[in-house]
Order: C-alpha cells, then structure tokens, then sequence
C-alpha cells in the first residue's frame, strides 16, 4: 500500500506542477522554453505549441478551484471572457456570417 500511496503523491506532484506551468505560462506571459530550461524535466497542462483554448482554460479553472485557489481561478476566468469576446467579435465580422443574416 506505501507503493500506491507514494504514486500517488508524486501523480499530484505532478499535476500541481504541469497547472503551475501553464498557469505562468497563460497568466504571467512567461516564456515555456524557460522554463524548461531553468528546471529540466517539467511538464504543463496544456500544449505549449498550440493555441490555447477554452476547455484547457476550464479545466485549470477546475483544478485551482479544487484547491481553493481563488486568485488563480479569477485570473484565468478573466483570459477565458477575454477570449470569448475576441471570437465573438471575430465571428460577427466574418463576412460569411453577414451574408447570411
């Protein structure tokens, strides 16, 4: 049973670490290469080579709010809107959308 128990705290170990890189990442604007490169083997909850997108912004929400980290939830809920506005405004514009109302 102390293997299990060990797993598991190093998988929750984990997870906080991957949620607190993409959080810098997202949030603090930090760049994901140096971060990798100031502390090796790291791991991210989202894909540092894609555009982010709102179901990984609400899957952080998710976890932070888990931990009762309400700051963190604020901050991303905030990007999520911010997102949310910019692709409504996109799709307003698009021409295809005024041709057809």
């Amino acid at each position: 049973m102390k293997y299990y128990k060990k797993e598991s705290d190093e998988i929750k170990g984990r997870a906080l670490e991957a949620f607190t890189n993409s959080f810098r990442v997202i949030i603090n604007n930090e760049c994901p290469y140096s971060i990798i490169e100031e502390h090796g083997n790291v791991v991210f909850a989202h894909s540092v080579d894609d555009i982010i997108n709102i179901d990984n912004l609400s899957a952080m929400i998710s976890f932070w709010e888990d931990r009762e980290e309400y700051e963190k939830c604020y901050e991303l809920k905030k990007f999520q809107d911010e997102i949310k506005r910019i692709s409504d405004a996109d799709m307003r514009s698009s021409s295809w959308v005024s041709q057809i109302t």
